[in-house]
């Protein structure tokens, strides 16, 4: 007796129709797990503006030390000068899109013929092209200062400098850049990130390095003043970092800890730091295809949520409009417009770690 199977039957296989997932869609577009910056920090950490050219901040970078030790009768000097300064950040926008000819909806329609709905494909691939991009610019920074059109990112504001020789407040400009994103450190010294470099994810190295981090760059207004709000708010910090130092710090945390249970993953993707978790974001690992400039040096961005913000622009806040294909009667095109840029209102309560930079 011949071993067949249903497909080696012809007659069989012409007058039955497989069974379908029918609109449903396998989604293998992208090669990072997680797209961490459009799905969970540009919705936790948004802040929508009115209008305006630009959004400006305003700094006191200075102090007029007017103080003095006075016996009785003493004659007062009149103290004055200028503290105040201010920064800039301009909008940026960022498009994506999706064309369609209206006669291929019309061929992908009725309950007979349609599988899939063609038109959801064509929008979800543009959401997929919108997340892939905020992801991309977030962490980094745009090409040049003269760049006009790209967004800023994390690396636009936690640096790390043109030449290291030891820690501090040495994170400046973005290196090659002419000015800052919004202050220029060259003209404002405060105006830096802590930053240090490691050798390996151990107790004094990473570890302390990292605690020196967080004591350095918690900064505090020595008088709170009601009337002028400070534009920063309480800390609300955070670690993003790649897997490999999650994974470390995971191994330490193990080995300090007897009493662990049955579960020998119990720290997988929990790795704490000083009451901090540390987040892993796929696009900072070296092994992905799909990278930041600065995975193979192994990141570690300790940010200050206070002090950072995804700045959008009232209405254009994945703003949707559809327009006609230009002398093309059947076609329209669907476009996403986000107006909005990475805003750092205090530097210097921000760092980075990461090991050697050639």
């Amino acid at each position: 007796m011949p071993n067949w199977q249903a497909t080696d039957i012809a007659d069989l296989v012409v007058a039955t129709q497989e069974e379908r997932y029918e609109d449903r869609i396998v989604e293998l577009a992208t090669d990072l797990q997680e797209h961490v910056a459009m799905a969970q920090l540009s919705k936790q950490n948004k802040i929508t503006h009115q209008g305006g050219t630009k959004l400006k901040f305003y700094l006191m970078d200075t102090f007029i030390d007017s103080a003095e030790d006075v016996g009785l009768y003493n004659v007062v000097t009149a103290a004055t000068g200028d503290v105040l300064s201010y920064g800039e950040a301009p909008w940026r926008w960022t498009q994506v899109n999706f064309a369609l000819d209206e006669r291929e909806e019309a061929l992908n329609s009725g309950d007979k013929v349609k599988v899939l709905d063609f038109v959801k494909s064509k929008r979800l691939s543009m959401n997929i092209a919108r997340a892939a991009h905020f992801e991309k610019r977030f962490w980094a920074h745009p090409s040049s200062s003269t760049n006009t059109t790209q967004p800023w990112g994390i690396d636009s504001h936690v640096t790390y400098p043109a030449t290291f020789a030891s820690a501090g407040f040495v994170g400046v400009n973005p290196p090659g850049w002419a000015s800052g994103c919004g202050v220029d450190s060259d003209e404002h010294a405060r105006w830096a990130n802590w930053y240090n470099q490691y050798t390996a994810i151990e107790q004094d190295d990473f570890v302390d390095k990292a605690c020196r981090l967080m004591y350095k760059t918690a900064f505090k207004s020595p008088v709170p003043n009601p009337d002028i709000a400070d534009l920063i708010g309480a800390p609300k910090r955070a670690i993003y970092t790649c897997y490999d130092v999650v994974e470390q710090i995971r191994h330490l945390q193990r080995s300090q800890n007897d009493n662990i249970g049955s579960d020998i993953a119990a720290y997988f993707n929990m790795a704490i730091l000083n009451g901090i978790p540390m987040q892993s974001v796929p696009y900072l690992d070296a092994d992905n295809d799909t990278k930041s400039d600065m995975a193979q040096y192994d990141p570690a961005y300790f940010i200050d949520w206070s002090t950072m913000e995804f700045a959008f622009q009232a209405g254009y806040d994945e703003e949707v409009k559809v327009i006609p294909g230009s002398n093309q009667p059947h076609v329209y095109i669907t476009v996403i417009t986000d107006s909005w840029n990475l805003i750092c209102k205090n530097k210097r309560r921000n760092g980075l770690l990461t090991t050697a930079i050639a």
